[in-house]
C-alpha cells in the first residue's frame, strides 16, 4: 500500500490519503476542533478562509470528527467560498411582507419530521461514550457531486455537525459513495466497503439514477431488501436516505414509485427512513423561485449549500432518534 501525505489542513487537523485499492482512494479529515462558522459555510466567524479549523476557547482539544472518503474526491480549493443564497423567501412571502429567516444558510424552522423511527443501539453507544463510526453508501448525492470540494459534501459536513451534537465522542464517518452507481452495484460492494469498517450505523441513498434513467423498478426492491438484511445483520443501526427534490427528479414518471418503494422496505424492515425527499420539498415552499439557488446548474444534483442543510438536518434527526430531543439543526 502506498501513502501520500499532504499539508496539514489547519492547527490540530490533518488531511491524509491512502491508497488501499487499485484507482481508489481513502481520504481522511480529521478535526482537531471547530467553531461555529467554519466548515462548511459562511464565514460567520470572519476569521480566516472558509473551512479553516480554528481554536474554540469553549471546547476543549481532542474532540475529532473523521471523514474518511473512499470515493473519488473533488478538488479541495480551500480558499473558495460559496455564494450566500438569499436571506428571505421568494416573491409570494415578499409581496405579503413576511420575511422567512434563514439558519446560517438553510430554511428555519423545525418543518416537517424527517427521521421515522429511533436509533436505541446508536443511543448506548453514545451513553457508553462512544467512538461512533458511520459509513455512507449511495451514488452521486453520497460521493458529493455538485459539490465545490470534499469538504462540502454531505458526509464531511454531517460529521462535524454530529460531532456538535454528541461533545465528547469521537466520530469517524467513512464516505463510500460512488457516483453514478445502481443499486446492484452498491449491493455488490456492501461487504467491502460497507461492513468491512464495522459500522455502529450506515446511511444508504439509493434510488435516484434508476429514475431519471427509467430503469425497471421490479428488480429494486429485492436488492434493497436483501441488502438492508446484511446491513441489519451485522449489528448496525441504518438509515435509508430517499430521492431529492430537483427538476429532473419531479420530471421522472417513476419517481413517486420509487418514494413508495423505498418507504415500503423502511416501514417493512428494521432500518429508519431519512425523508430528504418532504426536507426539500419544504425548503423549496419556503423558499419559492429562490429555491434554484439550493441545486446544481444540472437541475439534479445538490450543491454546497443544499448539502450542509441535509447534514444539518440529518445530524439534528439522528440527534433525536438517538436521544428522542427534537431540536432545530444547528445554526452557523
Amino acid at each position: 500500500m502506498s501513502a501520500r501525505r499532504f499539508a496539514p489542513a489547519a492547527p490540530g487537523g490533518r488531511l491524509t490519503s491512502q491508497c488501499s485499492r487499485p484507482l481508489r482512494a481513502v481520504i481522511t479529515f480529521v478535526i482537531g476542533t471547530v467553531t461555529a462558522g467554519i466548515i462548511p459555510g459562511i464565514d460567520t466567524a470572519g476569521g480566516g478562509p472558509v473551512g479553516a479549523a480554528q481554536a474554540a476557547p469553549d471546547r476543549p482539544a481532542g474532540r475529532d470528527a473523521r471523514v474518511a472518503d473512499t470515493g473519488p474526491a473533488a478538488p479541495d480549493d480551500r480558499s473558495s467560498r460559496r455564494p450566500a443564497p438569499p436571506r428571505t423567501a421568494g416573491p409570494a412571502a415578499r409581496e405579503s411582507g413576511a420575511d422567512v429567516p434563514l439558519l446560517g444558510t438553510c430554511p428555519i424552522g423545525l418543518g416537517p419530521r424527517v427521521l421515522d423511527g429511533e436509533l436505541p443501539a446508536l443511543r448506548r453507544r453514545i451513553e457508553a461514550g462512544g467512538p461512533l463510526r458511520i459509513v455512507t453508501l449511495g451514488s452521486s448525492s453520497t460521493a458529493g457531486s455538485g459539490a465545490s470540494s470534499m469538504r462540502y459534501f454531505y458526509p464531511s459536513q454531517l460529521a462535524v455537525e454530529l460531532l456538535h451534537r454528541f461533545p465528547g465522542v469521537t466520530i469517524e464517518v467513512i464516505n463510500s459513495g460512488i457516483g453514478g452507481e445502481e443499486i446492484d452495484q452498491m449491493a455488490a460492494r456492501i461487504e467491502r466497503d460497507v461492513l468491512f469498517h464495522r459500522p455502529d450505523l450506515v446511511i444508504w441513498q439509493f434510488g435516484s439514477n434508476a429514475v431519471i434513467r427509467r430503469y425497471p423498478l421490479g428488480p429494486i426492491e429485492p436488492l434493497a431488501r436483501d441488502g438492508v438484511a446484511r446491513i441489519l445483520a451485522s449489528g448496525a443501526e441504518l438509515i435509508l436516505m430517499d430521492l431529492q427534490h430537483v427538476p429532473r427528479i419531479e420530471a421522472a414518471p417513476d419517481r413517486q414509485a420509487m418514494l413508495d418503494l423505498i418507504h415500503a422496505v423502511a416501514g417493512t424492515t428494521d432500518a429508519v427512513l431519512f425523508r430528504r425527499y418532504d426536507l426539500m420539498r419544504s425548503w423549496h415552499e419556503t423558499l419559492g423561485e429562490d429555491y434554484r439557488r439550493m441545486f446544481a446548474a444540472d437541475a439534479l444534483h445538490m450543491n454546497d449549500t443544499s448539502y450542509f442543510c441535509m447534514a444539518a438536518a440529518l445530524a439534528a434527526a439522528i440527534h433525536e432518534g438517538a436521544t428522542g430531543a427534537r431540536s432545530l439543526p444547528r445554526a452557523r
